[in-house]
């Protein structure tokens, strides 16, 4: 099926918003790591009023190693993204109807049994069951769910 176009309006804004998320999320992670840095090097310098190049060095070299973990969220949150841009300029979505394999209480995550994830909606809580029917409308990454509804 294609996609009408207030789907893909709603696609493009979730593209925006992930970008938009990913881009505070990163800017909030790196002050972190420099306010962390910096009240380490005011404390040494009260305790001591001693700040040697080595020390300063080795609160660089922490910075830079706390970074690994940015680089990686960053990837992750890009690989989702461009699912989502991949969905949009095919302009697909998948619907069907199917009964439930399992429900992750934890997660909210339900999977059918063709394999597909989908997330259970607030209206959903606690009425779904193994066996139920599903109605779904999902994007074919399965990164955006327009619909799920219990058929």
């Amino acid at each position: 099926m294609t996609l009408t176009e207030k789907e893909k309006l709603t696609l493009e804004k979730e593209i925006e918003s992930n970008i938009a998320h990913r881009k505070k999320q990163i800017l909030n992670f790196c002050l972190y790591i420099i306010g962390g840095i910096l009240i380490s090097l005011i404390l040494r310098y009260w305790n001591s009023e001693n700040i040697t190049s080595r020390i300063i060095f080795a609160h660089i070299l922490i910075g830079f190693l706390m970074l690994i973990p940015i680089s990686f969220a960053y990837y992750l949150s890009q690989r989702t993204i461009n699912k989502l841009k991949t969905d949009l300029r095919n302009g697909k979505k998948i619907i069907g109807i199917e009964k439930v394999k399992s429900i992750n209480f934890f997660n909210r995550t339900i999977t059918l049994a063709n394999g597909i994830k989908v997330y259970e909606t607030s209206d959903m809580h606690k009425k779904i069951k193994k066996g139920d029917l599903i109605k779904y409308t999902i994007s074919p990454s399965n990164e955006y769910q327009f619909d799920c509804i219990k058929n």
